[in-house]
C-alpha cells in the first residue's frame, strides 16, 4: 500500500484547513494510506467546525516511518528532520522573512496554489523546485442559483480580520459601501466574519453582519443570497471565497492580483484597478514584507454603483464565472497534486 504522512494545522474554516481535508479525502480514495501528524487541532467553533471523524481516526502524535511527508502549512513551519518533505504553502506579499525562505529550502519540492507565489518565491531566494497546483471547490456544494432580477442589490464581503485586517479589507469594504450609497438606493451589504474578528460598530440598517461559523453548505447559501461578491483584499494566496462565489454564479468585484489573478477575468468579474504598495509589517500575528496591492477606491465605488444600476450585466458575468469555476474543482486540483507528488518520486 502507498503511504504518505500528512502534517498540517487541522481546522475546518481556513484555506489550509479546507485544503488538508480535501487532500486527505482524495488521497484516501486513491488508495493511499495517510497518517496525519497535526501541528495543531482547532475546533474552536464547536461541532460545526469539527474535523471529519475519518481524519481523526488517522491522527498520530509521533514521527512516522514513511520516507515522505506532505507539509500543508504556512512557511513559518519547519520540515521534519530526516524526512523528505513536499511543502504545500502560500504567502500574501511579494517577500517573505529570511527564516521562511530557509524552511522552504529544506523541502524536496515546494507546491504553491498560484503563479504569483511561484514568481515571488523564486525571486525571494527559494532555490528548491516549485510547482503550481490551484485550489478548488466542491461542485456538489457550490452550485449556481438564479440572481434575483428585482429587489435590493446585495453585495457581500467576507474575511478573517483577526489574522490581518488590513490585508483582508473588510472594514474598507464597509466604508466604501457607506461612501458610495448615501441616498435611498435599494442596496444592502452582507458581512461575514467570526465572533473574534474586529470591525467598527455598524449602525446602518442596510448592513447585516454575521459572526457565526459557517459550514460549506451555509457558505453556499450565503453566497447565493448575493447579487455580487466584493473583496478589497490586498493579496490572497489563492482566494477561495472568490472562487466559491464564481461557482455559485456570483461575479466578483476585486483586484486581478496575487492568487485571484489566476481565475478572475473581465468576463467573470468587475476588475478593480490597483497600485502596488509596501505591505504592512507586524500587524496582528502576521509579518508581511515586500509589496501587495492597494485597490483604487474611487474606481471601486464606481463599479459598485454600476452593478446597482445594471443588474443584467451582473447576471451575465455571474454565468461566465460559473463556467470558469468548472475547471477548478477539488477533484481536478487533488488529481494535479497527486500527479505532482508522483513525478517527484513520492509514490513508487
Amino acid at each position: 500500500m502507498k503511504r504518505l504522512t500528512l502534517r498540517a494545522h487541522l481546522n475546518a474554516y481556513t484555506g489550509y484547513g479546507e485544503l488538508i481535508i480535501q487532500l486527505f479525502k482524495h488521497l484516501s480514495l486513491a488508495g493511499i494510506f495517510c497518517p496525519i501528524r497535526p501541528i495543531a487541532i482547532d475546533e474552536q467553533w464547536g461541532k460545526n467546525s469539527a474535523i471529519p471523524v475519518e481524519m481523526k481516526a488517522q491522527i498520530v502524535q509521533c514521527r512516522q516511518p514513511e520516507e515522505w511527508e506532505l507539509l500543508v502549512a504556512p512557511p513559518d513551519n519547519t520540515p521534519t528532520p530526516g524526512r523528505k518533505t513536499i511543502f504545500f504553502t502560500m504567502y500574501e506579499s511579494t517577500e517573505m522573512p529570511a527564516g521562511f525562505v530557509r524552511n522552504l529550502n529544506q523541502a524536496e519540492l515546494v507546491i504553491v496554489p498560484c503563479k504569483w507565489n511561484a514568481v515571488c518565491f523564486k525571486e525571494g531566494g527559494v532555490t528548491r523546485p516549485i510547482a503550481v497546483c490551484p485550489l478548488g471547490f466542491d461542485p456538489a456544494v457550490y452550485v449556481p442559483t438564479p440572481v434575483a432580477s428585482h429587489g435590493p442589490t446585495i453585495f457581500g464581503v467576507a474575511g478573517r480580520t483577526r489574522h490581518c485586517a488590513k490585508r483582508k479589507g473588510v472594514q474598507e469594504a464597509i466604508d466604501l459601501f457607506l461612501k458610495t450609497f448615501t441616498g435611498n438606493e435599494a442596496v444592502r451589504l452582507h458581512v461575514k466574519i467570526h465572533s473574534d474578528d474586529h470591525i467598527r460598530e455598524v449602525t446602518d440598517p442596510r448592513i447585516k453582519v454575521t459572526r457565526s461559523h459557517f459550514e460549506p453548505y451555509e457558505i453556499a447559501q450565503w453566497l447565493g443570497g448575493l447579487t455580487c461578491y466584493l473583496t478589497l483584499a490586498r493579496a490572497e494566496g489563492y482566494g477561495l471565497w472568490a472562487l466559491q462565489a464564481l461557482a455559485c454564479g456570483r461575479p466578483v468585484i476585486g483586484c486581478k492580483y496575487s492568487g485571484m489573478a489566476d481565475f478572475l477575468t473581465a468576463e467573470n468579474a468587475f476588475i478593480v484597478p490597483h497600485r502596488e504598495v509596501d505591505a504592512i509589517s507586524g500587524e496582528s500575528n502576521v509579518q508581511y514584507l515586500g509589496r501587495w496591492s492597494e485597490p483604487i477606491l474611487k474606481e471601486a465605488g464606481a463599479i459598485l454603483r454600476g452593478v446597482y444600476l445594471h443588474r443584467a450585466a451582473t447576471i451575465d458575468r455571474g454565468m461566465a464565472g460559473h463556467q470558469t469555476a468548472q475547471g477548478l474543482t477539488w477533484e481536478k486540483s487533488t488529481k494535479q497534486i497527486m500527479a505532482t507528488l508522483t513525478k517527484a518520486g513520492v509514490f513508487k
